[in-house]
């Protein structure tokens, strides 16, 4: 259940200098009035502004109703959604905001933020200016739970470099080694959602799957200027500090996995390799960061509590913890394992995803014209390649590996040196060292020579 206060000045309807606001509160009651204020304070005149409050347990729905009134001023329209039952559900509340909204341009805002006064006006004035852009996004500032609106405060940006305006895969590419845009900046024009459907709510982290949904084909453009304060405080999702540092930080994790899993078909073969080691490599770091660092304050801290005099001890444990680490990260044996261990993972994860959704391998080998095809390598992947195709209408001649004349039956097995009898195709099936081994086929076969990887993400 929920309640719904409405005032509205008039007819708003196809009006293209009409600003939705749209404002997201749980528990803000130590934020929200300075939230307020700056969207009172914003030099733009034509706005109207949808609040919605997830059931707050704290004072943050009595602070909205004092401003009502002001509110009512500013703004066209007013719309306040209170909550009676609290759904948790961020990417649920936003798309019901959107829905809300009548505005040419849609800002999509937290409780706990604060707005710039030239904040919505720079941001039209820049999409008015370039009908082309669907997007447009700035810098702002990062601010702690302490910072007050009008006080002075440490000048740390939400961008510490200049992101480059670009369009189409160009940014689709870069985005999917590292979401840079700061969802608090974010600026639309409506009719993306129209065009392309409003959040995921399977994905926790809405935004940038939403970024990359859209950035393949419209341009979302950079203005260069700090328009807002993003507040990071102790209990925000995105600081991964304190009790629940975990927590978060699997939740962002998870979010991150399935957003990347689900675009990684549109990407090459090297670029898909980017992709998930920069994920990999961010988020080992981040969770390496967690669990040693509060490990060993909390052990540091326990000894120095009940066992003083053994404390000292501490300082070459550090050391040794320290050069653990560095073992860990530079060691290049068992980095190149790992990396190999996770891209078996993740085709096999790739090729149950495909089977989820109800296609076939076969599907792919029908499509190209492809019915005699041989096997190289016949590890785990391999195996479970020349399963699928049992009773498919496509024929393995031969398999290709070193080590498999012991394991495979009634499939002919060569090894690489050997004659190659004349196929439709050759599927590779080892990991990470398709370029090498594509070369060394081209010089021996003239048909074509695929990934399996390739393959089951164009599927």
């Amino acid at each position: 259940m929920k309640n719904i206060m409405t005032s509205n000045k008039g007819d708003m309807m196809n009006d293209k200098t009409l600003v939705s606001m749209g404002l997201l509160v749980y528990n803000h009651e130590l934020y929200i009035e300075d939230c307020l204020k700056s969207i009172l304070q914003q030099d733009y005149s034509n706005m109207e502004l949808i609040v919605l409050d997830d059931a707050s347990t704290d004072k943050s729905r009595e602070i909205i109703n004092t401003y009502y009134e002001k509110l009512q001023q500013k703004f066209q329209k007013v719309v306040l959604i209170y909550h009676e039952k609290n759904t948790g559900k961020v990417t649920a509340n936003e798309n019901e905001i959107i829905k809300n909204a009548r505005g040419y341009f849609y800002k999509g805002f937290a409780g706990d933020d604060i707005m710039m006064p030239q904040c919505i006006s720079s941001l039209v004035s820049c999409m008015q200016n370039d009908p082309d852009i669907a997007v447009a996004y700035s810098n702002g500032y990062v601010v702690d739970d302490n910072f007050k609106l009008g006080e002075r405060f440490a000048r740390k940006k939400l961008l510490s470099q200049k992101p480059v305006n670009d369009v189409g895969e160009n940014v689709f590419r870069r985005l999917m080694l590292r979401d840079w845009i700061p969802a608090p900046t974010v600026m639309f024009r409506k009719n993306v959602f129209d065009k392309y459907g409003l959040y995921d709510e399977s994905i926790p982290y809405e935004d940038y799957e939403y970024w990359l949904r859209i950035s393949r084909k419209e341009k979302l453009y950079y203005l260069d200027r700090e328009l807002v304060f993003y507040r990071r405080a102790v209990d925000s999702m995105s600081n991964f500090r304190g009790k629940s540092a975990r927590k978060k930080l699997k939740t962002a994790m998870y979010s991150d996995q399935m957003t990347i899993q689900k675009y990684l078909r549109y990407l090459s073969r090297k670029d898909r390799k980017q992709t998930i080691t920069a994920f990999y490599s961010y988020y080992y770091r981040l969770s390496y960061d967690i669990n040693f660092y509060r490990g060993f304050l909390v052990t540091a801290y326990k000894c120095k509590k009940y066992n003083p005099e053994i404390c000292l001890d501490f300082w070459p444990m550090l050391l040794n913890m320290l050069l653990a680490r560095w073992l860990v990260n530079y060691s290049g044996k068992w980095k190149a394992m790992s990396d190999k261990h996770l891209a078996i993972m993740l085709l096999f994860n790739q090729w149950l995803i495909v089977r989820q959704s109800g296609k076939s391998i076969k599907e792919y080998f029908f499509r190209k014209g492809y019915q005699k095809i041989v096997i190289y390598g016949m590890s785990y992947a391999g195996e479970r390649l020349l399963d699928d195709l049992v009773d498919s209408g496509i024929e393995v001649i031969a398999a290709i590996d070193q080590k498999a004349k012991d394991i495979i039956e009634n499939v002919p097995v060569i090894t690489p040196d050997e004659e190659i009898p004349a196929c439709d195709c050759i599927v590779v099936t080892a990991i990470g060292f398709f370029d090498e081994i594509e070369e060394f086929l081209s010089k021996k076969v003239s048909c074509p020579v695929v990934s399996l990887e390739d393959i089951l993400y164009e599927i």
